[in-house]
């Protein structure tokens, strides 16, 4: 049973927020875009803006634990941005089952909201969304975690011992005490940037269970944004798939998704390859990838970057967690990442340096191989876990004994 309980400027994504897979971008760009004006006064001085249903305990401690990150959730989030007609209240709906499965609706007005402007669905290789009643239009992509989902459980804290995250009051959200912390922007598609410039930030409040409760952004030391939980339901989640899905085809820039047979390393002579997985993970597959080649409204350029290139993906599975391995390159035969803003360089012993990426959906080690393939171990364990296992990559021959459970 369910229980109840630095800044961007206009029309773009600063820098820091440009460098990642197209799968991870395209969900941050259906999101929406950032709302650039403000519903406050400067630093902090009173406006039109009221921290609607959030109230500072005192006497409170919440810590957050990955133990007790829930399989499948549903919140309902009140978000108030401004026009240039004055402030705008929408309703957000996000339903997630992990570690895949997620559908999230933006609709108009006050919860519960009325006629919906934009829905997204996503599963292991999917994508698709559409705008109100529209058709759907799906994308296939390279295997990631729930797109609407953060797994920030696993990563605060690293997070803050690396000066991502600051640690600040306990608040009540929908009935929940959680604790606020404070990054240099909005976490909405799992990036944790530092503090740059103190009127540029977010507080975010995660519960003990790590969900986000509320996001409080603030440019030029206003608020531009205010996304509060107003429902919280852990349990059981309703995620019928939309009707009728209409895939773009390769040859439309769509993208393009096999499964291939076990011990198949694809369009490679050899696939790098885990060893010692923690216990209880099981492999769920292998695909190989045409990434989608789709113009992106915020001008992304990993989109442009990493289009048509072809990755091959190993995904493990162990309950609401997942462990993927991907490899692959460009036509031109250059990387697909370039260095992260925030990345950290870690050693991974016999196989040299490597960089480390805290990320708030899932925190990921990338190195580019001999053969100048970009190779990425990623998912929603703590980065420490990571750095480890991506230290075991090996690379495995076609027929060799490869894809272990742990």
């Amino acid at each position: 049973m369910a229980q109840r309980s630095r800044r961007t400027p206009p029309g773009g994504a600063s820098p820091a927020r440009r460098r990642r897979w197209p799968a991870v971008a395209l969900a941050g760009v259906l999101v929406g875009a950032a709302a650039t004006a403000l519903l406050a006064g400067r630093d902090g001085a009173p406006g039109a803006f009221e921290r609607t249903g959030s109230v500072e305990l005192t006497g409170r401690d919440v810590t957050v634990d990955p133990a007790a990150a829930p399989v499948a959730y549903r919140i309902v989030y009140r978000v108030e941005v401004a026009t240039a007609d004055g402030p705008a209240v929408t309703t957000e709906v996000v339903a997630v089952e992990r570690p895949f499965r997620s559908h999230v609706t933006v609709l108009e007005g006050e919860p519960p909201g009325n006629d919906a402007v934009q829905e997204r669905v996503s599963d292991l290789l999917l994508l698709a969304a559409r705008s109100g009643a529209g058709d759907w239009t799906a994308l296939r992509l390279a295997p990631a975690i729930a797109s609407g989902d953060l797994r920030l459980d696993r990563a605060v804290g690293a997070a803050v011992d690396r000066g991502l995250l600051d640690a600040r009051e306990v608040r009540q959200v929908a009935g929940l005490a959680c604790r606020v912390f404070r990054a240099g922007g909005p976490l909405v598609a799992g990036i944790i940037e530092p503090v740059v410039e103190p009127g540029d930030h977010a507080d975010v409040c995660l519960d003990e269970r790590g969900l986000l409760l509320e996001e409080l952004w603030y440019l030029d030391g206003a608020v531009a944004r205010h996304r509060v939980a107003v429902e919280v339901e852990v349990g059981d989640v309703d995620l019928a798939a939309p009707p009728e899905l209409t895939f773009l085809e390769p040859a439309r820039r769509g993208g393009f998704a096999q499964e291939l047979e076990p011990g198949d390393p694809g369009p490679y002579d050899s696939a790098w390859t885990p060893r010692n997985l923690p216990p209880g993970f099981r492999h769920l597959g292998r695909w190989v990838v045409l990434l989608p080649a789709v113009d992106s409204p915020l001008r992304d350029p990993m989109v442009e970057e990493a289009s048509g290139a072809v990755v091959v993906a190993d995904v493990w599975r162990r309950g609401p967690d997942v462990l993927i391995v991907d490899q692959g390159g460009r036509a031109d035969g250059q990387p697909l990442l370039p260095p992260h803003p925030h990345g950290y360089r870690v050693s991974l012993g016999a196989l040299g340096e490597a960089e480390l990426v805290v990320d708030g959906r899932a925190s990921e080690v990338r190195f580019v191989d001999d053969l100048g393939r970009s190779v990425r171990l990623l998912g929603t364990l703590e980065p420490s876990v990571l750095v480890e296992l991506a230290g075991g990559l090996r690379l495995v021959a076609p027929g060799a004994e490869g894809e272990t459970d742990g």
